[in-house]
């Protein structure tokens, strides 16, 4: 697979857990890999709000870190799933979090 293939194909679970590792990294101030962390970020706040009320009810006062830190630990939590679309784990960890109400 070319590198612009690569680019083309959702990141899985498990490169999202390595993505989140990365954002730990990036919140307790040490050297991370910017892109990744950012990524990771960009891609469980961009779920969070297109999910909202289809598969899951935030609370009101939810902040960005506790859906990052949600996300993350579902994670390191489901190795099983680290084969699957990053999207339906990210959506999984959300729900099970935060049942639709």
């Amino acid at each position: 697979m070319t590198q612009a293939q690569q680019q083309r194909t959702p990141p899985t679970g498990g490169q999202m857990y390595k993505y989140y590792q990365e954002y730990q990294k990036f919140a307790a101030g040490k050297k991370c890999d910017m892109y990744t962390s950012g990524f990771y970020k960009g891609a469980v706040l961009g779920l969070s709000r297109e999910g909202q009320n289809k598969y899951f009810t935030l609370p009101n006062n939810a902040t960005d870190e506790q859906l990052y830190a949600v996300v993350g630990k579902w994670l390191e939590n489901h190795p099983e799933s680290w084969s699957e679309d990053s999207t339906l784990c990210i959506l999984l960890a959300l729900k099970t979090a935060f049942p639709l109400r």
